[in-house]
């Protein structure tokens, strides 16, 4: 061999080493996106959790309040001896917690809202998909150069 024909293969080698390189980092690149994607998903699972929390606190804190209110009101009705078998106040209380809502559009905003998390996470779900498989086909394009 003449030192053309070495300067030739080690040139190839070389080559071929930069080029096996190259694509070990984008192959790490891929795999950190993939690892990074996993991680945000546990977080938006978490958060999702932590709103469906809220909202049975929300609704038990006000029963807590309405039932607080119907015994006070018990209590003044006790205190003018009068009977708590013909007591409406406690009714009108409870009643008064609501506002202006009725109970079927309470209901209906309930659902509204019910409704509005299901589609916000089958939305997440969905793009984590799409993103994941833009993922596999970027690796497969890779490895098939």
């Amino acid at each position: 061999m003449n030192i053309k024909e070495r300067l030739f293969w080690m040139a190839t080698v070389i080559l071929v080493i930069l080029f096996a390189q190259q694509k070990s980092s984008k192959v790490d690149n891929l795999e950190f996106l993939v690892t990074t994607y996993q991680l945000e998903s546990n977080i938006q699972n978490s958060q999702i959790l932590d709103f469906s929390q809220q909202l049975s606190v929300s609704r038990d804190n006000s029963y807590k309040n309405g039932f607080e209110a119907g015994k006070t009101q018990a209590s003044i009705v006790l205190m003018n001896k009068d009977s708590l078998y013909n007591y409406t106040d406690g009714y009108h209380a409870a009643i008064s917690q609501l506002g202006e809502v009725n109970l079927e559009d309470k209901n209906s905003s309930e659902e509204f809202l019910l409704e509005l998390l299901v589609e916000t996470f089958e939305m997440g779900r969905d793009s984590g998909q799409e993103y994941l498989g833009i993922i596999s086909d970027l690796i497969a394009e890779r490895y098939s150069e």
